[in-house]
């Protein structure tokens, strides 16, 4: 695990899930410690440097020409803005900031690492496996680094001992010093081991060390190691006080709808996705943040806009916003898709995350605790929150279809009993079956390769009596089973002890039909790459969600595109959208929310104050629709084909007269419903008079100046 660059992001961040999920592993008395070095660039003995990067295979050439920029530099005080007038030469260490700098100190750093990882006698952790495999083994982790951030695990005093052999050594060949006195310590199991420990630890300065008692937890590389509740609820705490603050900041401003989604996700939740990618989140931290999106969204906007709608594409008319939910389990994928598909670009940490999924299941086959969520041990309620349970909580985000999967009664006898239950059954199975595998109950008829119930007298005793209910509930047909166990029930002409039928059955046991149940392939063009999976596995996601959505007359997405491209203000755009999704404050819609409210027109005061009567029908707004019409439209343009028009999005029928305006008909009614919009309110709260000359003049200033504002912004191309 060494690094010979400043890592990526991705490198970066699976290196900090290894860290997270090694918690899960490490014997109740290992240690980490964050090791911190006094001023590590500028200690860098650069005869030291010149000599490693020659070990590594630099050319003389290259190493004497940096040696020489880094080596025979002068430097001039600034004090208080006086510039020194004597030089002082800088004989070591490296420039903070030069690009080069970051390379040269890990190449630096480099010989220490390899070291640690290279000694024999440095135990550190290997990972517990519950179900040993000897093809499956792993490396045992002895350090994480990053940069200057070196985080070693020492199993016990002796790996101590030779970490400090190898950090004096380093020190005396790089000049570097670690400052032990500032060095933190962290129980890895989260138990209080300083008694173990303490005696090893005085002679550095260490008196602390970091278990679940501490209120907060030890920040590395910018990710909370948190080893308890009280920890990780403090660090999503002040993670989304920051959140609140970004989007108060931002709600203060006049912005449309469209262009606070725009805000979000750049500026809001775009801050959350460092965090989805490693650390385990709780439903009600993603619930928090949903509420502040929702909140700023809807900002001065009654009714509300949902989130459903929020998070539905533009182009289907939603306002496109990330959806957290999606994105949180598209940004886990990333360590599910290398245990999942055989990849010949498979990342470092692939076996770590295996034998860690296979530490949570009840059975030793990865498939079946993957594909059917019976056959885990770690998603009970009131399980804690762990990287296991997202990836679970990830993998049960693929849609799955196995009614068409290839008849196999074999792996069907590996399955848990809860998995052969179609989902449409409202049978109760027993709890005691619901830890029972199919094979405890049914066995293989090798003639005809097909399943019967054990007969009762050779049933297991403990669960003899709830397996012949179950039996007789399927003799009565009062339980439903899934098409691919049902199948396995009737004989086939195949017979297990027929050579001939060896190899069809063999090439079956590899769980590959419930595989091609899943709505994700390896082949998949989307999933190929590394960085096109998480979009494909949040669109994937949120396309197999049920959303509620408001009803609205039919948009196509290319009517809606269109309305996102027009230029407009964000009064215009909002109108019309909320316009669109009956989300207008009308004196009606209070009513119903409250019915001391009177639901009559503030102006005409006899009407009751409908969406329609709000913009078209009250006395005065009728009279400003007909002289529009009159001045600017086709004759035998009607109220009906304005509102179908702006329902609709689609205003081809709609023509306007090329004297008045050269603006499509789509600008000059959005300016129309706009201008009606702002006058009415002006009218409610400022008593400004609200006449149909007033509301036509200020529409044709609107249309005016919309109108100079398109020929300035196409006069520019």
């Amino acid at each position: 695990m060494a690094d010979l660059f400043f890592l990526k992001t991705d490198e970066l961040q699976m290196k900090m899930f290894v860290n997270k999920i090694s918690f899960f592993h490490v014997e109740e008395c290992g240690l980490g410690l964050l090791l911190d070095q006094q001023k590590a660039y500028d200690r860098v003995n650069l005869d030291y440097l010149k000599t490693v990067l020659l070990h590594y295979g630099f050319s003389v050439l290259l190493v004497n020409v940096i040696y020489t920029l880094f080596k025979h530099n002068e430097i001039v005080l600034n004090i208080n803005g006086y510039l020194a007038t004597q030089t002082v030469r800088k004989l070591r260490g490296l420039k903070q900031g030069d690009p080069i700098s970051c390379i040269l100190y890990n190449f630096g750093l480099e010989p220490l690492l390899r070291s640690i990882l290279h000694d024999s006698r440095f135990q550190g952790f290997t990972f517990h496996q519950r179900y040993p495999q000897p093809s499956q083994t792993t490396m045992p982790i002895k350090l994480l680094s990053y940069a200057d951030d070196t985080l070693v695990f020492l199993r016990d005093t002796d790996d101590l001992r030779f970490l400090v052999e190898h950090l004096n050594a380093y020190s005396e060949a790089s000049n570097a010093k670690i400052n032990f006195h500032k060095t933190r310590a962290i129980s890895l199991s989260g138990v209080d081991i300083t008694p173990h420990w303490l005696t090893a630890l005085a002679p550095f300065d260490i008196s602390q060390i970091w278990t679940t008692r501490e209120t907060e937890a030890i920040t590395y590389l910018g990710y909370p190691l948190s080893q308890g509740v009280r920890q990780r609820q403090l660090f999503f705490g002040i993670f989304i006080q920051d959140l609140r603050q970004t989007a108060e900041l931002h709600s203060r401003r006049g912005i449309s709808l469209y262009g606070r989604a725009t805000i979000v996700n750049s500026l809001i939740v775009s801050k959350c996705w460092y965090v989805f990618s490693v650390l385990p989140t709780t439903m009600e931290f993603l619930r928090n943040i949903r509420s502040i999106i929702t909140a700023f969204v809807n900002t001065n906007i009654t009714p509300s806009i949902s989130w459903d709608l929020m998070v539905t594409d533009k182009s289907k008319g939603g306002l496109g916003i990330i959806d957290v939910f999606a994105q949180q389990k598209a940004l886990y994928y990333r360590w599910l898709d290398p245990i999942l598909f055989s990849r010949v670009q498979s990342t470092s940490i692939a076996n770590y995350i295996r034998l860690h999924v296979q530490n949570h299941l009840l059975s030793p086959v990865l498939d079946i605790g993957l594909l059917f969520p019976t056959a885990r041990s770690s998603l009970s309620v009131g399980t804690p929150i762990s990287t296991i349970t997202m990836i679970f909580r990830t993998m049960d985000a693929i849609p799955r279809d196995f009614s068409h999967g290839t008849r196999n009664p074999i792996e069907c006898l590996l399955l848990p009993i809860p998995a052969i239950i179609a989902s449409t059954s409202s049978y109760k199975l027993s709890t005691k079956l619901k830890s029972a595998v199919v094979g405890d109950i049914f066995e293989l008829q090798a003639t005809g390769f097909f399943l019967t119930p054990i007969p009762a007298d050779r049933l297991p005793r403990l669960i003899k009596f709830v397996a012949q209910k179950f039996h007789n509930a399927l003799a009565r047909a009062d339980c439903l089973l899934h098409p691919f166990f049902r199948v396995c029930l009737d004989p086939s002409p195949i017979d297990l002890y027929n050579q001939d039928d060896r190899p069809e059955i063999q090439a079956a046991l590899n769980f590959a039909s419930f595989r091609k149940g899943l709505h994700i392939k390896s082949t998949d063009p989307p999933f190929l790459e590394l960085h096109g999976r998480t979009k494909a596995f949040r669109q994937m996601v949120v396309d197999s969600t049920t959303r509620k959505l408001p009803k609205t007359e039919a948009i196509s997405s290319s009517s809606w595109l269109q309305f996102w491209a027009l230029f407009l203000n964000h009064s215009q755009r909002n109108v019309l959208y909320r316009f669109i999704y009956n989300k207008i404050p009308t004196k009606l819609l209070r009513h119903q929310f409250n019915a001391s409210n009177d639901p009559r027109c503030s102006i005409c005061l006899t009407v009751v104050e409908s969406t329609a009567h709000f913009f078209f029908y009250c006395e005065v707004k009728e009279s400003f629709w007909e002289r529009l019409i009159l001045e600017y439209l086709w004759p035998g343009t009607t109220f009906w084909v304005i509102i179908n028009a702006l329902s609709t999005l689609n205003f081809h029928a709609i023509e306007v007269l090329p004297q008045k305006t050269s603006l499509p008909s789509s600008l000059v009614l959005i300016v129309a419903v706009a201008e009606i919009w702002r006058l009415h309110w002006k009218f409610i709260f400022d008593d400004v008079p609200f006449t149909s000359d007033t509301l036509f003049l200020a529409f044709q200033r609107s249309l005016l100046k919309l109108q100079a504002e398109e020929s300035l912004s196409s006069s520019r191309y």
